[in-house]
């Protein structure tokens, strides 16, 4: 369903149970996105929860929830680890993040 590189694996670290990492929506904001690997949710750290529906949020990162079982597969049957569920991230917003009002 999905390719990845082979040189991706050189970056694609294991034995981590959280990622932190800024996610630009709809080329107009960021956010900031945790993804804990354990229980498979990418909680999304947002300071202006005004601007998009939390329903319009998950539709935008669903691609990225889908995806990212295939790509931790991919790295894990490289390093040996051949049985990885291929369920999606979970996507949930972070309620108690201080926010900006313009």
């Amino acid at each position: 369903m999905y390719g990845f590189d082979h040189d991706l694996l050189e970056c694609t670290h294991s034995g981590f149970e959280r990622v932190y990492f800024p996610f630009l929506v709809d080329s107009k904001h960021w956010v900031g996105l945790c993804l804990d690997v354990n229980s498979r949710v990418i909680t999304v750290l947002d300071c202006y929860t005004g601007l998009w529906r939390e329903t319009k949020l998950k539709n935008i990162l669903l691609p990225l929830a889908e995806m990212l079982p295939y790509l931790f597969r991919f790295a894990l049957k490289n390093g040996g680890e051949k049985k990885l569920r291929l369920k999606a991230f979970v996507v949930n917003r972070e309620n108690e993040v201080s926010q900006a009002y313009c």
